[in-house]
């Protein structure tokens, strides 16, 4: 009889400083070691091509780590904008399709085309990237749709 209730309080013991300390949960039947889990590391996009079509899938999920780490400047704070505004309303995921997705680099700097089908119709919007450190970035985001066909400035032009 001792050495059962030396055994059970032994257990009760441990049992009790395991659940302090935080190094093992209870899921279902199953327990699980928190310092085993964790967080996959996010793979940063290599090509313009990447870096687009990721940030514009990305973004049309409310989905906002990725388009935060490869925007920079004006297309960063319209990121920031739109995270605000998603914490604040939840906003719908809005259906998106990538029909074409065209890109070329210079030096350091990229240029592409996308056209995207989504709830509104086609459009075509012209990205700029620039490359730094090795990772590509997105700087400039500009609705081909707004282009002017003749006759206006094109530093006129509406831009994000």
């Amino acid at each position: 009889m001792k050495h059962n209730l030396y055994f059970l309080i032994s257990f009760l013991i441990t049992f009790s400083f395991c659940q302090k300390s935080g190094k093992i949960t209870e899921t279902s039947s199953e327990k699980i070691n928190i310092d085993s889990v964790t967080k996959a590391p996010l793979e940063m996009p290599q090509s313009p091509e990447a870096v687009v079509r990721e940030w514009e899938e990305n973004i049309n999920k409310n989905q906002f780590e990725l388009p935060l780490i490869v925007s920079k400047g004006e297309v960063l704070k319209f990121v920031n904008s739109v995270e605000a505004s998603n914490e604040e309303q939840k906003l719908p995921v809005f259906p998106m399709k990538i029909l074409s997705l065209k890109c070329n680099e210079l030096n350091n700097v990229g240029n592409c085309t996308c056209q995207i089908q989504n709830d509104t119709g086609e459009q075509t919007f012209q990205y700029t990237l620039i490359k730094d450190n090795g990772q590509w970035y997105l700087t400039k985001i500009e609705s081909v749709d707004d282009f002017p066909t003749s006759g206006t400035d094109r530093n006129k032009l509406k831009s994000l």
